[in-house]
C-alpha cells in the first residue's frame, strides 16, 4: 500500500504562490522521510501526529517571513522600499520647484517695484532741484531788489 498525503493551503496576497508550493513540498519531503505509513494511519482524521505537528510548526516559522524564505520576495520588498523613497524624493523636488517658482515670482515683483522706485526717486530729485533753483532765483531777485531799493537814494545824489 502506497503512502498518500493530502495537503490544502490558503495563502495571503503578501505570500507568493511559489513560496506556498515550496512550503508544501518541504512538508511532503520531511513527512515522507520521517513518517511511516503506519504512523500516519494512526493519526485521527483531521489531526496530525505529534512529531508532524512539531515539523509543521518549524516550517511555518521558517516560512512566516516571505522575504527570508524567498530571495525574489526579498528583492521585491527592497525594490518597493527604494521605489517609495524615490517617490518621496521626487515629491520633495517638485515641492522645492514650486517654492522656487514662487520665490522667482516674488523676486521679479520686487525687481519691478525697485525699478519703479528708482524712476520715481530720480524724477522727485529733479523736481526738488528745480524747486531749489526757483527759490534761489526768487531769493536772489528779492535780495537784489532790496539792495537796489536801499542804494537808490545814494545813487540819485
Amino acid at each position: 500500500m502506497a503512502m498518500c498525503v493530502a495537503f490544502a493551503a490558503i495563502r495571503g496576497a503578501r505570500f507568493p504562490e511559489r513560496l506556498a508550493y515550496g512550503l508544501l513540498q518541504d512538508l511532503l519531503e520531511k513527512t515522507a522521510a520521517t513518517e511511516t505509513e503506519e504512523r500516519l494511519s494512526e493519526a485521527k482524521s483531521g489531526e496530525l501526529t505529534i512529531s508532524l505537528k512539531g515539523r509543521l510548526k518549524e516550517l511555518m516559522k521558517s516560512y512566516s517571513d516571505p522575504a527570508k524564505a524567498d530571495k525574489v520576495t526579498e528583492v521585491h520588498e527592497k525594490v518597493e522600499s527604494v521605489k517609495g523613497l524615490m517617490q518621496e524624493n521626487v515629491k520633495k523636488i517638485l515641492e522645492t520647484h514650486v517654492s522656487l517658482e514662487v520665490l522667482q515670482t516674488k523676486s521679479d515683483s520686487m525687481s519691478t517695484s525697485a525699478d519703479q522706485f528708482l524712476k520715481r526717486s530720480v524724477s522727485l530729485r529733479r523736481e526738488v532741484q528745480l524747486r531749489n533753483i526757483k527759490v534761489k532765483v526768487v531769493t536772489a531777485a528779492a535780495t537784489s531788489a532790496l539792495a537796489l531799493y536801499l542804494l537808490l537814494p545814494f545813487l540819485n545824489q
